[in-house]
């Protein structure tokens, strides 16, 4: 970025002090799962935000301007670029089931790395890590 190379916030190593943005999915099941997500986080990080863009908080994450973002029902071009600019800035990114990142990775953590098991965590412990597609 500007001539220097792009680097996670390596210096936040807890969730209470971890900025964390959730998705906002359209399907209303994976809506309930990132409020579910964003209800348990609330009270155990530093501040949430609903940013809808995963390109623009991949970036961020990479640029160490956010902590972390999770997310539901992706499409590959919503994450793979963000996801290869955290990898280079020595964050991770993996299914919120835990599993590491692959091309048709539809559900995701990305973070600084630092805070990512633990986020995975109060993830599960919420039930929102998965969700059941609508038939709606």
């Amino acid at each position: 970025c500007n001539g220097e190379p792009l680097s996670a916030a390596y210096a936040i190593d807890s969730a209470k002090d971890a900025i964390i943005n959730a998705g906002c999915p359209a399907d209303p099941n994976a809506f309930e799962a990132s409020m579910r997500g964003v209800l348990a986080l609330n009270s155990k990080s530093r501040g949430l935000r609903v940013i809808a863009c995963s390109a623009l908080t991949t970036a961020w994450i990479a640029a160490g301007r956010l902590t972390a973002h999770f997310g539901y029902d992706l499409s590959s071009w919503d994450l793979c670029a963000g996801a290869l600019l955290i990898k280079e800035a020595g964050g991770l990114v993996t299914d919120l089931d835990g599993s590491p990142y692959v091309l048709e990775t539809r559900n995701m953590l990305c973070s600084n790395g630092r805070v990512h098991d633990e986020i995975l965590d109060i993830l599960r412990e919420a039930d929102a890590v998965s969700f059941e597609r609508s038939t709606e």
